[in-house]
C-alpha cells in the first residue's frame, strides 16, 4: 500500500508537468523497514520492501537512515542475541522467534549479523547519516512532543528514538 501511495505521488501528483528527477527528495527509513529489509520479517515482507526500495532507486530518490535508527536496529539484534543465549523466549514476538528458529539463527549467527550490519545496510544502497547538524532556529520541544505522544502509547513504549528522528526531520524541513 505504501509503495502504491508513493508511486501515485511520484507519477500522478503533478498531472500538468511530469517530474523527471527526484534526486532532491530524501526518504528516511525507520527500524521496522530496515528489520524487514534484513529478512527478519519474513520472505513476503522482504519481497515487498525490496520492490519499494527498487522504486525509490529507480526514481533517483536519496534513501537514508539516521544513525539513531542504525543504533536501534543494532540494539534489537543484540537483545535477540542475548535472549537466545539466555533462553529468555518470553520477550520475543512469537512470529519473530519462529522465524529465527526456522532460519537457524542462534546467538553466534546473530553476532555475525551485528558485525556485518553496516555493510549489509550500505549494500542495499542506503546511506547512514551520522551526526546531525542542528539548525537552532528550527528546534522543536522534544520533551513536550514526547509527553504528547505518550498519551497514545503504553507506558512501556520507549519513544525517544521516534521523537529524535521526527525532531530531526522537523529541523531539516525548517519547521
Amino acid at each position: 500500500t505504501k509503495g502504491m501511495i508513493l508511486a501515485n505521488y511520484l507519477c500522478l501528483a503533478d498531472k500538468i508537468s511530469p517530474k523527471k528527477s527526484y534526486n532532491n527528495l530524501t526518504v528516511y527509513l525507520d527500524t521496522p523497514i530496515i528489520v524487514g529489509l534484513l529478512g527478519f520479517s519474513g520472505k513476503t515482507k522482504l519481497q515487498h520492501l525490496n520492490e519499494f526500495l527498487e522504486l525509490l532507486k529507480a526514481n533517483n530518490i536519496n534513501i537514508v537512515i539516521f544513525d539513531k535508527t542504525f543504533n536501534e536496529v543494532e540494539g534489537l539484534l543484540t537483545a535477540w542475541k542475548i535472549d537466545l543465549k539466555n533462553k529468555n523466549f518470553k520477550r520475543f514476538n512469537t512470529k519473530t522467534l519462529e522465524l529465527l528458529r526456522m532460519e537457524g539463527y542462534d546467538e553466534i549467527r546473530l553476532e555475525t549479523e551485528i558485525k556485518l550490519l553496516k555493510n549489509k545496510i550500505e549494500s542495499l544502497g542506503l546511506k547512514i547519516e551520522y551526526g546531525f547538524n542542528l539548525n537552532k532556529n528550527f528546534t522543536c520541544d522534544e520533551s513536550g512532543f514526547e509527553s504528547f505522544l505518550s498519551n497514545f502509547f503504553s507506558n512501556q513504549k520507549n519513544l525517544s528514538h521516534d521523537v529524535i528522528c521526527i525532531s530531526r526531520v522537523y529541523n531539516q524541513r525548517e519547521g
